[in-house]
């Protein structure tokens, strides 16, 4: 965990609304994401970005013309990526949570486990029961 790029996170996401979205929402999210992720390195890791890295997005995307809307549409896209990375344990971090590194999460006890990762230990465990 934590040495997921921007390029496999996209990949994966990708398949993931290839699943669970209609196709025009699936087509409009890949095109919107991937305008969104080539602003950065494909081989960034998606652990390293910033809250300032998003911050610096808007801005250039400002510079460049992109009306607000568009800018916002972008970034609720690349949300929805870091949370589904967060939700499936390839990220620590969400910088548009304002997080950074600095907010990698350490082990806590579970009255302190946000909802998702309650339901992701509990449909686990539930699994080996099952099994």
């Amino acid at each position: 965990m934590g040495t997921m790029t921007t390029k496999q996170a996209q990949f994966f996401f990708e398949q993931h609304l290839r699943v669970t979205c209609t196709k025009s929402r699936y087509r409009r999210y890949c095109f919107v994401l991937d305008r969104f992720l080539s602003h950065f390195a494909l081989d960034k890791v998606v652990d390293s970005f910033l809250y300032s890295d998003i911050q610096e997005y808007r801005e250039a995307r400002r510079s460049e013309g992109a009306a607000e809307r568009t800018i916002e549409l972008e970034c609720t896209v690349a949300k929805t990526l870091w949370d589904w990375l967060l939700f499936n344990g390839h990220s620590n971090t969400n910088p548009f949570r304002g997080q950074g590194n600095s907010a990698i999460r350490a082990a806590r006890s579970p009255h302190a486990q946000s909802q998702w990762q309650r339901s992701r230990e509990q449909l686990q465990s539930g699994r080996r029961i099952q099994a």
